[in-house]
């Protein structure tokens, strides 16, 4: 529990960072294509990067906290140099190479701390909302204060990352000493009995086209002001119970209650913030099951889902969607979405994952 809480916090401070940085220090000296290529290049290393640092630190059995919090402190340091590039306001280059440290500590965090929360999970999905609702939390309030008021959002966000990252660098154990691992094969069992292959298959083509329609998501009303917060808000919410309500109520009911009301809901403008909330209670399921699939190699299943996110958010940059089209191609969109991740589940009603971790570590114990 008081990881969950030291990460959860440290999640919501690395992201509140990274956006302060964007919108902050790079948005009034950049724009246009120079913006927007700006925007894309943080994505790429921030969620691109991810897979392969994870893979580095399942290498490194035991060592996830060092990379959690050598990337928050990573974060912090370009959070620092795109602050002094806004004070000096000699040209943007400063305030481009703090984005481009920050995305990398962004990267590093999110494996470390991402692999970290997953085996500590116990084989419950909550965690994973917990941990993920504090991100969507900390983009909302980096875009409204960025945008609205620069100087108060340095003046937040950089000592609260640096608290964060002595909360993350207290979990580190001694030196030379491994903290201790639970396995993840609990989340295997929520999971069809087919090939590894075709559930990433399945399960990454469901986060890509998640990516996609999360940015082609009209924002309307909510993307001026404070406002803006209000989808934060409910991406917020929604990773938050989704992850308890899978547990409760078992992974793929949750599922099919997402898209029976989040479909619906995308043709009622007004309705949008509650279409987000439902859509976004797919997220830590898709993670958990990534994790099943891939029990042995958290760090690079927790990367390839944010890959995937990257992959699917590249096509909101590349294509334009007619407005009256788009409504029905986003209901189509989260139907298939949801649908991906369904199949790769078990079919079967409520899923006590805790009692199945417990199972599973009392075999380890005995081996």
């Amino acid at each position: 529990m008081k990881k969950l809480a030291a990460y959860t916090a440290n999640h919501l401070a690395v992201d509140l960072g990274c956006f302060t940085v964007l919108f902050a220090a790079l948005r009034p000296c950049l724009e246009g294509g120079a913006l927007v290529s700006a925007f894309l290049f943080y994505n790429v290393i921030a969620f691109g990067l991810q897979a392969p640092i994870g893979a580095l630190a399942d290498r490194r059995a035991g060592r996830r906290e060092c990379f959690a919090a050598v990337g928050s402190a990573v974060t912090a340091l370009g959070l620092a140099a795109a602050r002094l590039g806004t004070a000096l306001t000699v040209s943007p280059l400063l305030p481009l190479a703090g984005m481009a440290v920050a995305a990398l500590g962004n990267a590093f965090f999110h494996a470390g701390a991402g692999s970290a929360v997953l085996r500590g999970a116990a084989g419950r999905i909550a965690p994973a909302g917990v941990f993920n609702c504090a991100g969507a939390l900390g983009v909302g309030l980096g875009t409204y204060l960025g945008s609205c008021y620069p100087e108060l959002a340095f003046t937040v966000s950089l000592p609260l990352l640096l608290v964060c990252t002595l909360l993350s660098e207290s979990l580190m154990g001694k030196a030379g000493e491994a903290a201790p691992e639970q396995s993840c094969r609990a989340f295997s069992a929520m999971l069809r009995p087919v090939s590894v292959g075709v559930l990433l298959l399945l399960l990454l083509a469901s986060a890509a086209i998640h990516g996609a329609v999360s940015g082609f998501f009209p924002r309307g009303d909510f993307s001026a002001g404070t406002l803006v917060l209000v989808p934060a808000a409910m991406i917020c919410l929604g990773k938050l119970l989704g992850g308890f309500l899978a547990d409760r109520f078992g992974s793929r009911r949750v599922l099919f209650a997402c898209a029976v009301v989040t479909v619906p809901l995308l043709f009622l403008p007004r309705a949008l913030p509650v279409a987000i909330l439902f859509f976004n209670m797919a997220v830590p399921v898709t993670q958990c099951a990534a994790a099943g699939a891939l029990p042995e190699d958290t760090g690079f299943a927790f990367g390839l889902t944010k890959l995937a996110l990257l992959v699917g958010t590249c096509v909101t940059y590349a294509l334009a969607v007619p407005g009256a089209a788009l409504t029905p191609v986003l209901a189509l969109g989260v139907l298939i979405a949801l649908l991906l991740t369904a199949l790769a589940l078990r079919g079967q009603g409520k899923t006590n994952h805790a009692t199945n971790a417990t199972k599973e570590n009392h075999k380890e114990a005995l081996k």
